[in-house]
């Protein structure tokens, strides 16, 4: 089985880095970064390009990662796992989505119902791509067209949210972030240490 990894980006995260090390890490072995420039925080061009250069190199597999969210290095492995025991379904995300605000310490959790979002989905290279759009939902047409499945991992990436560079959804405003992580006993819980220090550099 080959395994790939696409990372859409506008360019102008040094979060980038961490990404690509981590995605390195997990043990993918073709990964792919698409940094076009582009006039919006739209990636559904770079999604679409991406997976046709990994589906060339017959990527089995593809992670879609976001270059400034957080991985956990079991990340991959679980997910393969649980792709193989639900019969490889076209697509493979998670029933819950974390976000974490890494200024305001306040979290998010969403429990996905009809799509889960890009950042922890995995696309195998039977599922169908949706023709590019305008709408910047391209992880909603994804599920929308194709049948994936919805699992539970025991250890599952993390949506930081921080409001800096060229950013998209209404998640970058901390008021919409329903908890607030009193001492920092969840942001302890869902990053690694590595990750903790990385993040400290950047956003300190």
């Amino acid at each position: 089985m080959k395994v790939g990894a696409l990372i859409p980006t506008m360019g102008d995260r040094q979060s980038i880095s961490f990404t690509f090390k981590r995605a390195v890490e997990m043990g993918v072995e073709w990964i792919v970064c698409i940094n076009k420039k582009s006039p919006t925080v739209d990636l559904w061009n770079k999604y679409l390009d991406g997976l046709q250069v990994l589906y060339s190199v017959n990527c089995d597999v593809v992670l879609l990662l976001e270059d400034d969210d957080y991985y956990p290095v079991q990340y991959l492995q679980e997910m393969i796992e649980q792709w193989e025991k639900n019969g490889r379904p076209s697509l493979l995300g998670l029933q819950q989505t974390m976000y974490y605000h890494i200024y305001a310490n306040k979290y998010h959790i969403f429990n996905n119902q009809n799509h889960c979002a890009a950042f922890c989905t995995l696309v195998s290279k039977e599922a169908k791509l949706p023709p590019l759009n305008e709408s910047p939902h391209f992880d909603v047409e994804l599920w929308r067209i194709n049948d994936g499945k919805m699992v539970s991992i025991a250890h599952q990436p993390v949506g930081v949210k921080h409001g800096n560079g060229m950013v998209g959804g209404k998640f970058h405003n901390a008021e919409r972030f329903k908890y607030f992580d009193e001492d920092m006993v969840m942001y302890h819980k869902l990053f690694d240490k590595e990750a903790i220090k990385y993040f400290k550099e950047i956003y300190g």
